[in-house]
């Protein structure tokens, strides 16, 4: 992987102080061993793919796959949002989408566009995947949780299959923000908290079609634990809890893998239970840790997961969040 040190941070999305290190809270249940189930399910690492030299700078946004099989990953280096053809090779990049936090790729009339969550201009913006740039929404001033726009940091977006919008508020107001098919805003919902339908850093989401009507399922990361609710902001129970601080997430048929930033993926059967784990790093001093220099990476282990997404074999990619940018291929046995 690539070695390359970058002197191009965005101050606006210092990732130091986005992704803090926090010491486990007692009150939380450990996570739960894998099942028996964890021994069909094998991913091998890749250590020859994207191994030409390419400055990322910080990897700390997300990856979608195109329909062409090309991986685009968020970084907050100065090639922005990047592409990698399936072999690895760097083919694309956005420079001005740098600090995008998460992507999410759909179909407008045939052509690919990019929803993103840029934290470092605290907007949500659509792209063509030449960059060209065609509409924004910045805070929703209206819902009445803002004083300033800059208090509005989004971390996530997903969208339901009738056009509807939910963004996060990861590293603002913990709110979940939904919008309409014109990207008019409908409503807030989650919040900050520990309670029921309540969040502490929404920092993913994703579009759950395993359980007959679509869900939206929720990261909620320092609760260590992943929330359904309805499409109209009703809570419907916890999924998954005793997570390592999950970040995004990425179905394989009735599966969901989980990326954990205390140092693993973890791929989740219906139920919430954890069926198998990728990477799992068995040192905390490299957990959750941003600065893990390339000469101690293992390519068997991983330090900060922040997003994953699988290609349509079924091998998973994974981006840590790291200084010297990371994205990791794992073949599917």
């Amino acid at each position: 992987m690539r070695a390359a040190l970058t002197a191009c941070l965005l101050a606006a999305c210092s990732p130091v102080a986005r992704e803090p290190a926090l010491s486990v809270d007692a009150g939380h249940a450990a996570p739960a061993p894998p099942s028996a189930g964890a021994a069909t399910l094998h991913w091998t690492p890749d250590p020859g793919w994207a191994a030409a030299p390419l400055d990322l700078g910080p990897t700390h946004g997300g990856l979608v796959f195109d329909r062409e099989g090309r991986l685009w990953a968020g970084t907050d280096g100065p090639h922005g949002v990047v592409a990698f053809a399936p072999d690895g090779e760097f083919v694309a990049s956005i420079p001005g989408l740098s600090g995008s936090h998460a992507l999410l790729l759909h179909d407008v009339g045939g052509e690919e566009r990019l929803l993103v969550a840029q934290l470092s201009r605290h907007r949500v913006v659509e792209a063509r995947l030449d960059g060209t740039e065609l509409w924004e929404l910045g805070a929703p001033l209206e819902c009445g949780a803002y004083a300033q726009p800059t208090d509005f940091n989004p971390t996530a977006v997903a969208l339901a299959p009738d056009g509807r919008l939910f963004v996060a508020d990861g590293y603002g107001s913990s709110l979940i923000h939904e919008y309409d098919g014109q990207h008019r805003w409908l409503r807030s919902f989650a919040g900050p908290g520990e309670g029921p339908g309540q969040c502490h850093v929404p920092h993913g989401l994703a579009i759950d079609t395993r359980f007959g009507a679509p869900r939206l399922l929720v990261c909620d990361r320092e609760n260590r634990r992943l929330l359904h609710f309805d499409l109209d902001g009703n809570f419907l129970g916890v999924y998954a809890q005793g997570l390592r601080r999950p970040c995004t997430v990425a179905f394989l048929g009735d599966r969901v893998a989980v990326a954990e930033l205390e140092g693993r993926v973890a791929l989740l059967d219906r139920d919430g239970t954890v069926l198998a784990v990728v990477g799992d790093n068995a040192d905390d001093g490299q957990r959750a840790n941003f600065e893990v220099a390339p000469s101690d990476w293992r390519t068997d282990v991983l330090c900060a997961p922040h997003a994953v997404a699988f290609d349509a074999s079924g091998d998973l990619f994974v981006e840590d969040w790291n200084r010297s940018g990371r994205v990791s291929r794992f073949a599917r046995e």
